[in-house]
């Protein structure tokens, strides 16, 4: 298999992608599923052992302490990522090359020269798009013979939709989303245009803190210090900016935005966090 899987956000990829780890599995083999980044390979790792639950082995347990009634024929799922103690990845890379890890679950550790597997039947790349062509056949290298493929992505890029039309790569697409999901709306405001309908997007988010969700601002500048669109030396948009000059607010920081939020009426008393993270293109 060399196939495309190709859905929405929560369409229900991964239980495609692990059904197919555990029909690998069942045949004796190993299945390998490489994340792009730590925080989803241990998302990965956490959910599959909760949707397998009795089926799921713990490694620290001995075979009279597992659970479940199903325990003779369960799996266990093994995390291996670059973060990890020097003890559980040592731990980690021996079920790995042993075999005892049915599926292994890690991030671009999973390509080290000191991995090995028993017996690699199948390798899931989750986000394709995030990995390189020769990064993925270092992983397929690690088989003893040519290994089943699935990538999976919600937005498939020009080359991996070239492969679909003049390579070998087969596509399957999941078009609905799990029943009872609620659909997504999006809006564009045009704040150039009418400024004063910032306010609303502020009293809008207020709405949903008060319902018990979440509200996310996504800023294109980190900080002063961080490489972008402003010349050297060139200040920070101001609150002025944000609510106004549309060229400054599309290049606003997350300082600046923090700092502006903080003096929004609608938003008093909300518990503002700053989370911000480095992007290197591959």
């Amino acid at each position: 298999m060399n196939r495309l899987l190709q859905g929405e956000v929560g369409s229900g990829k991964t239980i495609v992608a692990l059904r197919a780890m555990l029909q690998v599995v069942d045949a004796g083999g190993q299945a390998a599923l490489l994340a792009p980044t730590e925080v989803l390979a241990a998302q990965h790792f956490d959910s599959i052992r909760r949707t397998l639950g009795s089926l799921s082995r713990d490694p620290m347990l001995s075979a009279d302490g597992l659970l479940g009634s199903l325990a003779e024929g369960a799996v266990q799922v093994t995390l291996l990522t670059g973060s990890m103690p020097t003890g559980a990845r040592k731990r980690a890379m021996l079920d790995a090359a042993s075999g005892a890890a049915g599926i292994v679950i890690g991030t671009h550790a999973l390509l080290s020269d000191n991995v090995a597997f028993c017996d690699l039947g199948l390798i899931v790349v989750d986000e394709q798009h995030r990995f390189g062509v020769e990064q993925r056949d270092v992983l397929r290298s690690k088989a003893n013979k040519p290994p089943h493929l699935l990538v999976m992505t919600a937005t498939p890029i020009p080359r991996t939709v070239a492969m679909t039309v003049f390579g070998d790569l087969e596509t399957s697409v999941l078009d609905e989303l799990p029943a009872g999901r609620a659909p997504i709306s999006t809006h564009v405001v045009g704040l150039a245009e009418n400024p004063g309908w910032a306010d609303r997007i502020w009293s809008r988010s207020r709405e949903e803190i008060d319902a018990g969700h979440q509200v996310y601002v996504v800023c294109p500048r980190i900080g002063t210090d961080d490489d972008g669109d402003f010349s050297p030396g060139e200040a920070e948009p101001s609150a002025a900016d944000l609510a106004g000059d549309g060229a400054a607010r599309e290049l606003a920081s997350v300082t600046a935005v923090v700092e502006h939020l903080q003096q929004v009426p609608a938003l008093a008393g909300v518990p503002l966090g700053r989370c911000t993270a480095v992007w290197t293109p591959r």
